[in-house]
């Protein structure tokens, strides 16, 4: 009889234990999540419910800038367990993919390889969904030098795409496409606007029928020494025939 007992609380707790894991384990998007990569327990998994099409960028950052995880890698799965994109970063590593059907995607939080990899330390990961933009349709929003924003226009028709900004923070804004061939995960960019003069561009005419993302960050030899912000307003003007 105290055997029957003991199994059943132990039952009982591994239940509890696999429901509070699973828990901790999933990924909302927008929703940092930390984790901490040792030599004991390198690959760190997540996973999140996707729809086909989405455009989702999985973005994981040492907690310690200068610290030893300084060669984090990101792995992508597929509902059915297969890998469908890594990256390997230094210092961070972003990854930018495009779903390819509805289910439970597993994101995997590992290092430069692997098990015989020397990174250690805590990171934070981080899901976000690029948000679409249609055609002649205004986006108006704000951000800091310490964030990244992306957006989504897989459109057939070539359009312009013109920003305003005002405030201290001046950002990059660029047009890019995913790499899927060379370096899978990262972005290849097709066009690029910015700098502290400017308060407002436009460039194209940028053909369709093409996912292309739009990022919105801080320009890589831009230094600002506090914190800044901006507001914008983005627009995809459709091309006069």
């Amino acid at each position: 009889m105290k055997k029957v007992i003991l199994l059943a609380l132990l039952a009982l707790l591994l239940t509890l234990f696999v429901g509070a894991a699973q828990a901790q384990d999933t990924l909302t998007p927008d929703t940092p999540v930390t984790g901490e990569i040792t030599d004991a327990e390198f690959a760190l998994k997540y996973t999140f419910e996707g729809t086909a099409d989405q455009v989702v960028i999985l973005s994981m950052v040492p907690v310690e800038t200068l610290g030893d995880l300084n060669n984090p890698a990101i792995i992508l799965r597929d509902p059915a367990g297969q890998d469908l994109v890594r990256y390997d970063g230094f210092g961070s590593t972003v990854i930018v993919w495009q779903l390819p059907e509805d289910g439970v995607y597993t994101v995997v939080a590992t290092r430069t390889d692997d098990s015989s990899g020397t990174s250690v330390g805590e990171f934070t990961l981080t899901l976000t969904v690029a948000a679409e933009l249609t055609l002649a349709t205004p986006i108006s929003g704000s951000i800091s030098n310490n964030a990244t924003q992306y957006f989504v226009y897989r459109g057939a028709d070539p359009f312009v795409f013109e920003f305003t900004r005002s405030g201290d923070f001046a950002p990059e804004f660029t047009v890019n496409t995913i790499d899927t061939d060379i370096t899978p995960g990262t972005l290849d960019m097709v066009a690029v606007m910015g700098g502290r003069l400017a308060t407002r561009g436009a460039i194209g005419d940028i053909p369709g029928e093409t996912v292309y993302v739009i990022r919105i960050t801080e320009a890589l030899f831009d230094f600002y020494f506090e914190d800044v912000t901006a507001n914008y307003t983005l627009q995809l003007t459709a091309v006069p025939q």
